[in-house]
C-alpha cells in the first residue's frame, strides 16, 4: 500500500482537490493507497475539505510543517511513503510515475526535481529559484554530490530504507534533511523530472530569510556532523522528537 502524506495549514481552496487528484491518479494506475492530511492548525475549512474528499485527517495546532510530516509519516501504514504539498504545486497526476520509478530503478527514495522538470508560469519566484540553486550548490560540495533540487516537497520513498534514521526537522527544512540523510545513510536516491504549477490558492507560508537561514542551519549540520550512525538513536523514521525552535 501507498500512504499519501499531505501537510496543510489554511488550503481550503486546494487542498479538497488535491486529495481527490491523489486518490484518482492511483486508481487509475491500479494502486491502494491511504491519503493522510496533516493540519497544523488551520483556521479555514482545510480539515473539513480534505475529510470530504476522502483523507484521513490529523490535526496538530501551532506545529511548522517537519513537525506535521513527522507524525504523518509515524501513522502510514503503507510499504511506500509518498509526500506532496497541499497548494497545488505539486502535480497529483504525476503521483503514479513517481511511485513506478521507485519501483523500476530499484531506489530508496525518489525525490521529484522541479529542475529538471518545468516550472509552469509563476511556478517559482526569481529569488526562489537562485536561493535553490545556491543552497543546493553548497550541500552537492560538502556531500560531493549531483543533486539538482535539495528542497523538491514531491517524494516517494521506501518506507523500510528509512528505519533507525533519526529526524529533526520541524518546518521547511524537511527537504533538504531527508534527502541529505538518505545520501549520507547509503541509501540509493534517484531523481525525476516533475512539473511545478504555480500556487493555486492560499498564503504562501514559507518565509525566505528564516526559513533560508534554517535550510542553511541543517545543510551544515547534516553535512559536517551527521552520519550513518545517527540510523541507531531508538526514534525510527517519523517518531517525533520534543518541539523545538
Amino acid at each position: 500500500m501507498i500512504s499519501v502524506v499531505i501537510p496543510a495549514l489554511n488550503e481550503e481552496q486546494t487542498v479538497g482537490d488535491v486529495v481527490r487528484g491523489v486518490k484518482g491518479a492511483l486508481a487509475q494506475s491500479g494502486m491502494t493507497a491511504e491519503v493522510i492530511v496533516v493540519d497544523g492548525g488551520s483556521t479555514d475549512a482545510t480539515t473539513r475539505q480534505a475529510e470530504v474528499a476522502g483523507a484521513r485527517v490529523l490535526r496538530y495546532p501551532g506545529m511548522g510543517k517537519g513537525w506535521c510530516v513527522r507524525q504523518g509519516m509515524k501513522a502510514a501504514r503503507g510499504e511506500t511513503l509518498v509526500l506532496m504539498d497541499s497548494d497545488g504545486q505539486d502535480v497529483p497526476s504525476e503521483l503514479p510515475g513517481l511511485v513506478r520509478a521507485l519501483s523500476s530503478s530499484g531506489a530508496d527514495f525518489v525525490s521529484g526535481s522541479r529542475f529538471l522538470g518545468t516550472f509552469l508560469d509563476r511556478g517559482i519566484a526569481p529569488i526562489d529559484r537562485w536561493g535553490n540553486r545556491a543552497l543546493t550548490g553548497l550541500a552537492n560540495t560538502l556531500n560531493r554530490t549531483r543533486l539538482s533540487d535539495i528542497n523538491a516537497s514531491y517524494r516517494a520513498i521506501r518506507m523500510g530504507a528509512l528505519a533507525g534514521i533519526s529526524w529533526d526537522f520541524m518546518e521547511f527544512e524537511i527537504e533538504s534533511e531527508m534527502i541529505l540523510k538518505a545520501v549520507r545513510s547509503g541509501l540509493q536516491v534517484l531523481e525525476v523530472p516533475v512539473t511545478r504549477e504555480r500556487r493555486l490558492g492560499g498564503v504562501r507560508k514559507f518565509t525566505k530569510v528564516r526559513q533560508g537561514l534554517r535550510i542553511l542551519r541543517t545543510i551544515l549540520q547534516v553535512s559536517l556532523f551527521w552520519g550513518p550512525e545517527g540510523r541507531n538513536r531508538p526514534d525510527g523514521p517519523g517518531s517525533p522528537s520534543p518541539p523545538r525552535a
